[in-house]
């Protein structure tokens, strides 16, 4: 938010924002590049599986899928459960969680982890559309960071 400070059009602090905000009742709406961001952020926060954080940034959702389609494939040509050489390598086949542990996965295993993956973001992007939805309904939602305004 911009103010006239002794005449100097100025950037407000948050705080500043913040105290101008309550001072005037005022409730800001949030656009959807806002909600887009909050989404993204979100997308990027990972994802615990099989009891470990996953990263899932863009560049680790690209990697988990083409590992998820790689693992169908090998299933398909026959990757029984356990079989931790799926990829046709003489190496077992792991994914590095967020804390550098390699957490072996056969290629069924593969194929759970990516679709919780894509799943989360599916809910992920509904959500952040259920909210713009809502505010372009007239709905007065200010804080888009709200946990609960989100999937688990």
């Amino acid at each position: 938010m911009k103010a006239y400070r002794d005449g100097i059009l100025v950037n407000l602090t948050k705080d500043e924002e913040a105290a101008v905000i309550e001072e005037r009742g005022i409730i800001l709406i949030p656009s959807d590049t806002d909600i887009n961001a909050e989404r993204d952020r979100r997308l990027d926060l990972g994802v615990t599986f099989a009891g470990h954080l996953f990263q899932t940034d863009d560049e680790a959702r690209a990697r988990i899928n083409t590992s998820r389609i790689s693992a169908m494939a090998a299933i398909m040509g026959g990757a029984q459960p356990g079989d931790l050489r799926w990829p046709g390598v003489d190496k077992d086949f792991f994914w590095i969680a967020a804390d550098d542990v390699r957490v072996p996965m056969d290629a069924q295993t593969m194929v759970a982890f990516g679709n919780a993956v894509a799943a989360r973001e599916g809910l992920l992007i509904v959500a952040g559309n259920d909210l713009k939805q809502r505010i372009a309904a007239g709905e007065a939602i200010s804080n888009i960071g709200d946990d609960k305004l989100w999937p688990a």
